[in-house]
């Protein structure tokens, strides 16, 4: 069996979980997540004192819930369901037919997916030190290229911290592409109300032109599909990046706009603005035109 074969059999075997609302907040505190309980819902902090849903698709119309005003001093958001009132949206990367996602449809990217497939093997990372040792390493080169990243790793104790207490996590999934033994590049996933998400994909720049970054994703689809409670999948919200954004469209992912309640506390939304104008053109569903390129 070559690589490929192998690669596809992998594919075809590994099971991603589907979580329920209350498993998706045990094991995301576990990450050092912080939840709220309230009328009904559980709410993820996302910002201090700004919340949204726990599972970011759950559809809640305006004032049907909400979470304590003293933790979300700030606001919160939410999915609502169609034709409800809405002031925002909730744009993502989706896959809404997992199960008929083909390989051959994507013709800018299906020489590359078979060129990394026969190139690297994907697997689920299940060697702890392969991710403290080769993924460390992948994190540094990743954090230099990208150099904007709101959340640094790269002190060695903080790298750990979050990737053990990843790896620990019991419904989610690293898939990883090694060159032989040595891990290439990796991506956590994981599945919560029928919908398959992942993080982002970590690649070194040394494999650059041999893009395991479009094996993995590949794969991580076609798991997901494994899985007949998985209907969705997504790759995070639409980027403000044009070049990521490309590369998602080639991947097969399509725009797909959830209209959403957003709720800002009196006073609160010009300082929103202000302060973190990106995150709040994003939350409101306003993107420049160019990024949809």
């Amino acid at each position: 069996m070559d690589l490929v074969e192998q690669n596809f059999a992998t594919m075809a075997s590994v099971h991603l979980h589907n979580m329920t609302v209350e498993e998706t907040v045990e094991a995301d505190r576990k990450l050092g997540m912080k939840f709220h309980y309230s009328q009904g819902t559980w709410w993820r902090e996302v910002k201090p004192f700004f919340y949204q849903s726990a599972i970011v698709t759950t559809r809640l119309a305006p004032g049907a819930s909400s979470p304590s005003l003293w933790s979300a001093l700030g606001g919160y958001y939410h999915m609502v369901p169609d034709g409800t009132e809405s002031n925002g949206a909730i744009i993502a990367n989706e896959i809404s037919d997992p199960v008929g996602y083909d390989l051959q449809s994507l013709k800018r990217k299906r020489n590359k997916i078979l060129r990394a497939l026969n190139l690297f093997r994907i697997q689920q990372v299940t060697n702890l030190q392969d991710l403290l040792t080769a993924g460390y390493d992948i994190y540094l080169d990743w954090e230099r290229r990208i150099r904007n990243v709101h959340t640094k790793r790269s002190a060695p104790q903080a790298f750990q911290r979050w990737i053990s207490s990843v790896f620990a996590h019991p419904h989610g999934m690293i898939l990883g592409a090694y060159s032989g033994d040595r891990l290439a590049a990796f991506m956590t996933v994981y599945a919560s109300d029928g919908v398959a998400n992942s993080s982002k994909t970590f690649s070194h720049s040394e494999f650059s032109n041999m893009t395991p970054s479009s094996a993995l994703v590949y794969a991580f689809i076609k798991i997901a599909s494994n899985n007949p409670e998985i209907r969705r999948v997504w790759d995070g919200l639409r980027h403000t990046n044009p070049s990521l954004q490309r590369f998602k469209a080639e991947m097969g992912f399509e725009m797909i706009s959830y209209p959403a309640y957003i709720r800002l506390r009196p006073g609160i939304r010009p300082l929103v603005r202000w302060c973190f104008p990106a995150e709040y053109r994003r939350l409101m569903g306003q993107y420049p035109a160019e990024s949809a390129a």
